[in-house]
């Protein structure tokens, strides 16, 4: 019972964080003022945030020629 209530618990976490995020994003750019690729960027990891799936940190910054600082 107790494990139920902390995967509930992060699980309404993680809604949240989400729902800031996307906030965020909205705030920042509108998918207006970005190019094509990145708009096509975006959904993919918005689809794959939804699914469940992610890659790490290290691999996304790699990707971009970019470190962690």
């Amino acid at each position: 019972m107790l494990m139920v209530s902390k995967v509930e618990r992060l699980s309404r976490e993680l809604d949240a964080l989400r729902l800031r995020v996307e906030a965020l994003e909205r705030r920042v750019a509108t998918e207006a003022e970005l190019p094509e690729e990145e708009v096509q960027e975006l959904e993919r990891m918005r689809d794959e945030a939804d699914d469940g799936d992610y890659l790490p940190l290290d691999e996304i910054l790699a990707r971009y020629g970019k470190r962690r600082v």
